[in-house]
């Protein structure tokens, strides 16, 4: 049960808001290193896979949006070319064309 003092109440949410951020920073540099190993074998990867691979790029582009590293965002959105990919963040890529047109 949690004690009524505010202040606990409120660090408790700023170490629970604290704790998610570092593990989705974790989550960020675990996927990047994933796709920088992948993108050695790449020819490998496209014989092997069953189109799994291209969900990937698209959930790392959502993961730093919502962390709001959109610059790193863009990077990856620009570089997804698969049209199943492209369907998963069709509103990411028309928010981030927009903004390039302004």
């Amino acid at each position: 049960m949690f004690p009524n003092d505010v202040n606990f109440l409120t660090l408790y949410a700023s170490s629970i808001n604290a704790i998610n951020s570092i593990l989705a920073d974790q989550a960020v540099n675990y996927i990047k290193h994933y796709l920088k190993q992948g993108s050695q074998n790449w020819d490998e990867v496209q014989e092997e896979s069953q189109g799994t691979i291209y969900s990937i790029k698209p959930m790392l582009a959502k993961l730093l949006i919502t962390e709001g590293k959109y610059d790193q965002a863009s990077e990856i959105l620009n570089q997804i070319d698969n049209s199943k990919a492209k369907q998963i963040v069709y509103d990411e890529l028309r928010y981030f064309r927009m903004k390039k047109t302004r």
